[in-house]
């Protein structure tokens, strides 16, 4: 739990998450803009995918999932010509996985809101 903390600060449920205008914001903390590429993105990905990593109370398989998800979005982004639906799809998989295991008040479902947001960044961005 310390690198969410860390890495997002305290997200909760009361942060705004949201896309403005190419902008993907936590709070008032952009992650992702217009400028972003796709190291950035992996950058992202990769900060995530190790908080996921050392969530509490996850099933092994079910972290597994999400680990395989974002590793394909991962993977995807660094190609040749990413493909932002597919890189989108990975990432709701991911984020459908944690919401399905933890309550709204866990990190694990906002780490999930942020996948969901990434991926609609890629979607945009990466057409």
């Amino acid at each position: 739990m310390a690198i969410v903390q860390n890495f997002y600060g305290s997200i909760g449920t009361s942060v705004a998450i949201e896309n403005l205008h190419g902008d993907l914001r936590i709070g008032t903390r952009a992650i992702l803009t217009k400028q972003s590429t796709a190291e950035d993105v992996d950058r992202q990905l990769s900060d995530i995918r190790s908080a996921v990593t050392v969530l509490p109370n996850i099933e092994n398989a079910t972290r597994d999932k999400v680990i395989a998800d974002i590793d394909a979005a991962k993977h995807e982004a660094a190609s040749e010509k990413p493909r932002g639906t597919e890189i989108q799809i990975n990432l709701n998989n991911a984020a459908a996985t944690l919401q399905s295991v933890t309550t709204t008040a866990s990190n694990a479902f906002s780490l999930a809101k942020v996948l969901l947001e990434i991926g609609k960044w890629a979607a945009a961005f990466f057409s």
